[in-house]
């Protein structure tokens, strides 16, 4: 099945370059993201793509849940063939999200030259978006699969949250060759406060962020 194409016009902000993702609970669970983006950044573009259900997925499965996915349009640094697979961003029929995030410590496992099991980075969004409805599932299928750089760019540089239609969020990244999951209940810093941004790693973040709430210096984010 062939998925449709709907191009956006890029988010950008000038004098800023600091993506973040966030959840705010309540009544209603809502959830959203920043492209913090100069022009320059990406001249081409920005874009958006829905893959329905029942069309090629990533780990050439089809796709269970229907998405939109935040893209970056073709370039000559990207293969045309991977540019309409959700990457930066995603939000299935179900309700759960995935965003990508900057993170320049990331050091992911070497891939095991299995297609069916080496998940690139860039597919990363796309793999639970179009899988699955919750964070438990997404946590439950993380051991099947091997998350690694991208074989064709070699960037490595990210790291992932995952939300559902409950509020509950997953981070994932790897700073040491490891790929490691941290639960983010949004819960004002008890497991996390429903933030994550580019560097550093999400233990560090919230360790700065209960560090300035300490010192009265900030409010509690979330």
């Amino acid at each position: 099945m062939t998925r449709r194409r709907v191009v956006a016009p890029l988010l950008c902000a000038a004098a800023c370059s600091a993506c973040s993702s966030f959840v705010m609970g309540g009544a209603y669970v809502v959830s959203g993201r920043t492209l913090d983006l100069t022009p320059g950044d990406f001249p081409t573009g920005i874009g958006v793509t829905v893959a329905p259900r029942g069309s090629d997925g990533a780990l050439g499965a089809p796709v269970r849940f229907g998405h939109v996915g935040v893209v970056f349009l073709p370039n000559a640094s990207a293969p045309a063939a991977d540019d309409w697979h959700a990457r930066v961003a995603a939000l299935n029929e179900a309700g759960l999200a995935c965003d990508e995030q900057h993170l320049n410590r990331s050091v992911y496992p070497p891939p095991t030259g299995n297609a069916s099991e080496d998940l690139s980075i860039h597919r990363f969004c796309e793999w639970a978006a179009g899988n699955f409805a919750s964070v438990a599932d997404v946590k439950a299928a993380l051991p099947r699969v091997r998350v690694v750089a991208d074989p064709a760019s070699g960037d490595a540089d990210h790291h992932y949250v995952v939300r559902d239609a409950s509020g509950a969020g997953l981070v994932i990244e790897a700073t040491d060759g490891a790929l490691a999951t941290r639960d983010d209940l949004n819960d004002g810093g008890a497991t996390g406060f429903g933030v994550l941004t580019n560097s550093p790693p999400i233990d560090e973040q919230i360790a700065r962020a209960r560090a300035l709430i300490d010192e009265g210096s900030a409010p509690a984010p979330g």
